[in-house]
């Protein structure tokens, strides 16, 4: 069960860094309100996007159709965070 465990841990890595290639944490504004970590509270995210899919579509094979959310991954603990509206970065 450990290899099992090994080997999530090591894909979840690699997940994260693909997903941080390049960027680096910035600050943004939803509404007009700076977006923090509920977890740790940090300040800083990097974006990303992922589809919203629905049964439907993954039946009929049209699931790149489907809407998209915007990810904040925190800079600080990794928390995901998704949400509808594109985000503002903060200069």
């Amino acid at each position: 069960m450990g290899t099992f465990f090994d080997a999530l841990k090591a894909g979840l890595k690699g997940g994260w860094e693909a997903a941080t290639e390049g960027s680096r944490p910035t600050r943004y504004t939803i509404a007009d309100r700076p977006v923090r970590c509920p977890h740790c509270n940090g300040d800083t995210f990097v974006l990303g996007e992922a589809l919203l899919n629905t049964k439907g579509m993954e039946f009929l094979n049209l699931a790149w159709a489907n809407a998209s959310a915007t990810t904040m991954i925190c800079g600080e603990c990794g928390q995901i965070q998704w949400f509808a509206q594109e985000p503002q970065a903060v200069e």
